[in-house]
């Protein structure tokens, strides 16, 4: 990957949004030296970056790229060094350059994250060493209160999804410590629960998480689909994707590469997508490397493919790279994540800028200025290129665009196509256990697995001769007979709750159904 440094910016800086808005790469606020909150702003434009001054200082605040065009900018910290919390709000307009304070949050925020949802309202949450609670922009000039939140959280994901709905959740508390998140918290619905979450979590880290660049498109039908990297706490990484409410491992040809020639890789950014070029990026740092991995999301199973630069004279300053308007990475500002002293980033933060030429375009062709950033070729070159290859060979194998399509009536290509698919459908089952959301429909398991709904009928039907209902509750039965075995004195409305049946008496025939007698004869003839 070539990596070129552009000019530095006017002010180093780091808990600053980047952004691009009127095809321009800006950034704003953040604290500067010695820790100190920032009032400026700049955007790069004719090879320079220009200065601007913000009606209030947004350190660690919120910045949401409206569909208007413009740019909402509200809370930061009140004081240096990280301290306390402001009510400050104003409004960016990039066609002039200019700033406009216009009103005041209902409650003073820092690290607050938010959600455009119809009718240009936004919706907000997060806070910092303070309490949390929801509030509403009804995109003119007034913040309502909605209520408190139940798990106070700093820098929140919020997504937003069908309806008018946002779901919101996050791996840190307000005071940042460390939470198993499983649930997401709705606005007009009970909290939603994520069985993928049980074993994959988000990523824990303060540098903004807008869910808006995150945003791909997958078909004309799919108005809502995102890509969210998560980790097992093991050592791994993967990519989520979030189909509306339906959230699900991205299917991909290889796993996410975790070691670079011996030194481990640092994923901790939310994915970045270019939905022009139909590709979306993981960035990472690796010691003294920047790296990229690219996700060609609308294959499945996705290739992966990794760049990366040459060794850098000292370690990344790194913060939340933006989109360029000819899809490349932009990298302003930030700190030394591998710093030893951690104490002393924020003192000390950085003008650096760099661009991660990932783009298809002539800019990203063009030789390195400076010879510490050659793309490494040779045999790692040759590697990442065979990989390419198989992926795509493989992705040729199994994409619902192409081989789940109805090409041939020959049985062996059909039984050779459900044998692709139907692991996958049983990875969503017994990995992220999706029979126990009461609603699942087989519309569902296909938006997952990126197929339609009558392939996945059909593979279940040829390979277990039962319905997609019977299938389901084959799984459910089974975890429900887990639960009787740990909790004999189970009431059975809780137990059918428990194993995803919304009505009691659905589950007393399903019951039956599967293992030929009922619950309290089943349990008396296992001894539980």
């Amino acid at each position: 990957m070539e990596v070129r440094r552009l000019p530095d910016l006017n002010v180093p800086r780091s808990g600053h949004a980047v952004f691009c808005v009127n095809g321009e790469v800006t950034v704003v606020g953040g604290h500067t030296s010695g820790f100190v909150p920032t009032q400026t702003a700049e955007y790069y434009a004719g090879g320079k970056w220009h200065l601007m001054s913000t009606v209030y200082t947004h350190d660690d605040g919120l910045c949401l790229p409206l569909s208007s065009g413009k740019v909402l900018l509200a809370g930061g910290h009140h004081e240096p060094l990280g301290i306390g919390q402001t009510f400050r709000v104003e409004m960016y307009h990039p066609a002039t350059h200019t700033f406009e304070g216009f009103g005041c949050l209902e409650q003073k925020r820092s690290m607050a994250c938010g959600a455009e949802i119809e009718g240009g309202k936004v919706v907000i949450a997060g806070n910092w060493y303070a309490a949390d609670s929801l509030e509403i922009f009804d995109g003119i000039d007034a913040f309502h209160a909605l209520g408190p939140m139940s798990d106070s959280l700093a820098s929140p994901f919020m997504v937003p999804v069908a309806g008018g709905e946002v779901l919101i959740f996050g791996p840190a508390d307000n005071y940042g410590r460390p939470r198993h998140c499983t649930h997401a918290r709705r606005l007009k619905a009970p909290p939603l629960y994520i069985p993928l979450f049980v074993k994959w979590q988000p990523f824990l880290c303060f540098e903004g998480k807008s869910m808006a660049d995150s945003r791909i498109d997958m078909g004309e039908k799919d108005e809502f689909a995102y890509l969210l990297p998560v980790h097992n706490g093991k050592g791994q990484v993967a990519v989520a994707l979030l189909r509306d409410t339906l959230f699900s491992l991205l299917p991909t040809a290889t796993p996410v590469p975790m070691v670079l020639e011996g030194d481990t890789i640092f994923y901790d950014q939310v994915v970045i997508s270019d939905r022009k070029a139909k590709r979306a990026y993981l960035p990472a740092i690796c010691k003294d490397r920047f790296l990229v991995l690219s996700i060609d999301y609308t294959q499945s199973p996705a290739p992966l493919t990794l760049y990366y630069s040459d060794r850098m004279p000292r370690p990344c300053f790194y913060s939340r790279p933006g989109l360029t308007p000819d899809g490349n990475l932009m990298i302003a500002g930030g700190y030394s994540r591998l710093d030893d002293v951690s104490a002393a980033n924020n003192f000390k933060p950085s003008a650096n800028v760099f661009l991660l030429c990932v783009g298809n375009t002539e800019t990203a062709a063009t030789p390195a200025a400076w010879p510490w950033i050659i793309v490494p070729l040779g045999a790692v070159a040759l590697i990442a290129a065979l990989g390419w290859l198989l992926a795509h060979r493989r992705s040729r194998r199994t994409s619902p665009t192409q081989d789940l399509a109805p090409v041939s009536d020959d049985n062996a290509t059909t039984a050779t196509l459900y044998a692709n698919l139907l692991p996958r459908i049983c990875h969503l089952m017994e990995e992220q256990q999706l029979f126990l959301q009461p609603d699942l429909k087989v519309s569902d398991v296909a938006a997952a697995l990126s197929t339609n709904s009558r392939y996945v009928s059909e593979c279940i039907k040829a390979e277990y001769n039962c319905s997609f209902i019977q299938f389901v509750n084959t799984y459910r039965i089974n975890h429900a007979k887990k639960l009787l075995r740990q909790q004999p004195d189970i009431k059975i409305v809780a137990l059918a709750i428990a194993s995803g049946f919304s009505v009691e008496s659905t589950f007393f025939r399903a019951f039956r159904a599967v293992t030929g007698m009922t619950p309290k004869e089943w349990i008396a003839q296992n001894h539980c």
